[in-house]
Parts: structure tokens; C-alpha cells; sequence
């Protein structure tokens, strides 16, 4: 087996792969039909058995993973300034480092940055110099996945007598109290902040109550193409362990799947890809004020030969504070059908809304079956609600498939609207209609 852990750019060496090429080549039907990484692997959030189980169905788990590091990278957005740098921490910080990256290109300065918790702790003269231009930007922001951030404190009180921002994805309390940490005070953690709950867990909670155990989920889902990183050296190349690492099993399979997501989730930041694997997210939901919600299903309605008056429809929801989202029931958002590109067909909708598009995907889904994809868009078209404070009668979803808005109807959402299928159609006047009676309260 090759070591795919040390290789500096593993990326790029995957794409010689054979099976990789070939599914990149290959259509969306063939893709989402073959895609090696992730097919025939059905997960529900029930799944879950143990760490050994989940390191060898990594790439899927990931999936299950995603929704939730993709709002993580929306609140990291929302808590700096344009001029403010992001330093994100390796190696779990690997991937998220990129996503982020891949979500607002170019909107924020951001690096990534060899740390480890022996790293903190080792005093090497040659770390600290590799450290010191970064800790004289006093207004930067780290990132770590989880941790409890004793390290963190520890090295930057003792090195630079003061603390700087750190967010986690989840913060824990594992190596608190430990000989390092003597002199660390309490107040030293108020810059530390975690965007998930201690107590929160990505898989339901019967299957285990261990906090170390949540830990062991996060690190093995979040790696990197290397090893950890013990040390710098006087050109500050990094240094890494010998050692291979139990949660580095599947490795290989887990960087195709975050080179999969990267090249292809990701086209246009006024397209905010969400889930409802996800939490409930309010963070910015106050920050407009909606008269209710217009979801269009993708698949033959907002990618129909023939737009009908959906641009139309748009201006309404323009006009009267309707907020527009777009929802698929695929794990691919981003795919292409006899239409085009998806990638290609978004951007003229740019100009139709003064707010960013949210993109509801379903990462549990390849193929799915109706009676789960017509659920599933409910289920969105729910939690899209939920944030915005909204009951289910200003809600409306247009979709093209009757049974998906016969499901809908039968969720609460009883303004919904089924477009006609055949090829002259795309939104039509009855959709416009009933956005408009929304906002009448007929």
C-alpha cells in the first residue's frame, strides 16, 4: 500500500489515479452510478457502530460530515473582516482550510499552518521562528476542528505573553490540567470559541456518550495528506512523525472524496450550499426580514428548455421579500443533464435576487428513490423555515414532479405549486399566482 501520508502534493498525484480520471470523464449518470469513493453505501444517521467500521467508509461518512463543515466555514465568514487573516491549523484543519477556500475565493487571507499539540510543547527554536510572523498579526483568527485548547494557550502565553482568536468546530475538554498547562488561567480561554456544543454529537447520541469517542469521528474525518507535524526545520519545512497512525486507514479513499467535493461543489459564493443535515442555523437570519419563502426544485423547472416566466416569478419575490432557495433532492447539486451544466445555468439568476441563493443538497442521496426524494425536499423546504421564523402557509415549493408537491402539501405546505412536465412549460403563471397570494394572506 502506498503512503499517501507525507507526499506534499497528493492532490495533484491523485489526478494521475487511472479509476480518478476515468470518473472524471465519465457523465453525471455514470458518475453518481460509479463514483468508487461513495456508491452502494446507503447511511442513515443510524449507522453508526464503531470507529473501526467508520474509518473503512470514510469518504461516506464524510458525506454525513459536510453539511456541517460547510455552515462551520459560513460562521467562520461571518466572524472576520475582509482584512482579517484566517491561519488554519494542520493537519484536521486540511480540508476545511480548502472548502473554505472553495466557498469565498479570494475573500479572505488565509493560510495553513503546521501545529500540533507536540509542536506546542517541544520549545524547538526553529518552531518558534516559524511561528513569529504569524503571531505578530495580533488581529488574526486560527481555526481548529476540535481540541480543548490548552496547547493553543499554553504555547502563545508562554511565547508571546498574550492569547489570540481561536474558533473550533467543537471544543473539548480532553487534555485539560495536564503538567503544561500549569500556568494557564481560566480568562486565557475567553478568546476561545466552539461553533458546535460540547454536547453535540454528529451521530444520535444512543450509540455513545463519550467524549473522546466524538473526538476519534472528527480526527478521522478530518485528515491530511501527511502526518502530524512535529517540528519545523531552519527553512521551515515541517517535520512530521514516523509513526503511522491507526485513523489514517482509507486515507487514500478519504483525499479522493475531499478532491471530489472541492472540484466540483463548488462554482459561485452567491450560491450558499446548505443542508438539512445541518443544525438549525439563525446566525443571519435576522439580518433580513422575509415576507416568506419560494423554493424551486432544480431538475426541469429552474433548468427547463423553456424558462416560462420565472424570471418573472423572481421579481415578485423581489419586490414583495420572498426569499428565493433552490432544492435538490441529489447528493451533487452542482450536476449536469441534457440541459447543461448546472454550474453554467446559475449564474443568470445572479441578477434576479439582492441576496445569496441558499443551494439545499442531499448528501445521503446517489440515486434515492421518489418516496425519499419527494420527503427529503419537504424536510429542506422545513428547516429553511424553521431558521426564518416562518409558518408553513408562506412557504411555497415549485417542483415539476406531483408527487414531491403532494408530499409537501401533506407536510403543511399546502400553497405549493406542481409545473407542468411536458416541453413547453418551465414555472408558469399559476406559480407566480401563488407567490402573490402569499403575500396577500389569501
Amino acid at each position: 500500500m502506498n503512503d499517501y501520508r507525507i507526499l506534499d502534493d497528493t492532490i495533484h498525484l491523485l489526478k494521475t489515479d487511472e479509476q480518478y480520471i476515468q470518473l472524471q470523464k465519465a457523465n453525471e449518470t455514470d458518475l453518481i452510478n460509479n463514483f468508487e469513493y461513495y456508491r452502494d453505501k446507503s447511511l442513515t444517521q443510524k449507522q453508526y457502530s464503531d470507529i473501526l467500521e467508520l474509518n473503512s467508509n470514510k469518504e461516506a461518512y464524510l458525506m454525513i460530515l459536510l453539511p456541517h463543515l460547510i455552515d462551520f466555514c459560513h460562521f467562520i465568514h461571518q466572524q472576520t473582516k475582509p482584512d482579517q487573516r484566517i491561519y488554519f491549523k494542520s493537519r484536521d484543519c486540511f480540508f476545511i482550510k480548502k472548502l473554505f477556500d472553495a466557498i469565498y475565493p479570494g475573500e479572505r487571507k488565509t493560510e495553513y499552518v503546521y501545529m500540533s499539540r507536540k509542536a506546542c510543547y517541544a520549545n524547538s527554536a526553529h518552531y518558534k521562528a516559524y511561528i513569529d510572523h504569524l503571531a505578530a498579526d495580533t488581529n488574526s483568527l486560527w481555526i481548529d476542528i476540535q481540541g480543548s485548547g490548552d496547547s493553543h494557550v499554553y504555547y502563545f502565553k508562554t511565547n508571546y505573553n498574550y492569547v489570540p482568536q481561536c474558533i473550533f468546530f467543537r471544543q473539548n475538554t480532553l487534555q485539560r490540567a495536564n503538567g503544561m498547562t500549569a500556568n494557564n488561567e481560566l480568562k486565557d480561554y475567553d478568546v476561545l470559541k466552539s461553533f458546535k456544543s460540547h454536547y453535540w454529537r454528529l451521530f444520535e447520541k444512543e450509540f455513545f456518550d463519550d467524549c473522546t469517542e466524538e473526538a476519534l469521528v472528527l480526527e478521522s474525518l478530518c485528515r491530511a495528506p501527511h502526518a502530524s507535524a512535529i517540528d519545523v526545520d531552519q527553512n521551515f519545512q515541517p517535520i512530521f512523525e514516523n509513526n503511522y497512525d491507526l485513523l489514517d486507514k482509507n486515507l487514500h479513499e478519504l483525499i479522493i472524496a475531499y478532491s471530489f467535493i472541492l472540484e466540483n461543489y463548488w462554482q459561485d459564493s452567491h450560491f450558499k450550499l446548505r443542508s438539512s443535515l445541518a443544525d438549525i442555523n439563525k446566525t443571519d437570519s435576522h439580518s433580513q426580514q422575509w415576507n416568506g419563502i419560494a423554493a424551486f426544485d432544480i431538475d426541469e423547472t429552474i433548468t427547463h428548455d423553456d424558462h416560462g416566466v420565472l424570471e418573472e416569478a423572481f421579481n415578485v419575490c423581489k419586490k414583495e421579500q420572498i426569499k428565493v432557495i433552490f432544492i435538490t433532492a441529489r447528493w451533487d447539486p452542482f450536476y449536469e443533464n441534457h440541459n447543461g451544466k448546472l454550474a453554467e445555468i446559475l449564474p443568470r439568476f445572479k441578477g434576479l435576487t439582492n441576496h445569496p441563493i441558499d443551494l439545499w443538497f442531499n448528501p445521503l442521496s446517489r440515486k434515492g428513490n421518489n418516496e425519499f426524494n419527494d420527503m427529503y425536499k419537504s424536510k429542506q423546504l422545513d428547516k429553511a423555515r424553521v431558521e426564518h421564523n416562518l409558518n408553513r402557509e408562506q412557504c411555497i415549493l415549485i417542483d415539476n414532479v406531483k408527487s414531491t408537491i403532494d408530499t409537501a402539501k401533506k407536510h403543511g405546505f399546502v400553497n405549493s405549486v406542481c409545473v407542468s412536465n411536458h416541453a413547453k412549460a418551465g414555472v408558469t403563471k399559476d406559480a407566480v399566482q401563488m407567490i402573490n397570494m402569499i403575500i396577500k394572506g389569501k
